[in-house]
């Protein structure tokens, strides 16, 4: 059982050209509130691969990491959040994600 305190961990999914690396602040700052943070580079990262393989890719590094059916929060950036929104809606995600949120300003500002 959740924790009342405790946040869901949270997954971060990069753009088109980026790598998990773009997510350095966002993630030091939300671990010091007390988030699990998780990120993956999308391979490749240049807009090459349609959606479906790089949602496929989130939907690997999820059943990797996470236990089944462990309730997470997923936020993408640029392409990431198309590439989330993906996973959400065709690969099964709305099954486990809480909260999806999408950035469109670099957040490593």
């Amino acid at each position: 059982m959740k924790s009342l305190n405790k946040p869901n961990p949270v997954l971060l999914v990069h753009g088109i050209f980026d790598t998990m690396r773009i997510f350095d602040k966002m993630s030091r700052y939300l671990k010091k509130l007390g988030w699990e943070v998780y990120s993956l580079n999308l391979v490749p990262n240049y807009g090459i691969l349609g959606l479906d393989k790089l949602a496929e890719q989130v939907a690997n590094y999820v059943d990797k990491i996470f236990p089944p059916n462990q309730p997470f929060d997923l936020i993408g950036f640029s392409m990431g959040g198309i590439v989330s929104r993906y996973y959400v809606q065709r690969l099964g995600g709305e099954e486990i994600v809480i909260k999806r949120s999408t950035l469109s300003i670099p957040p490593n500002l």
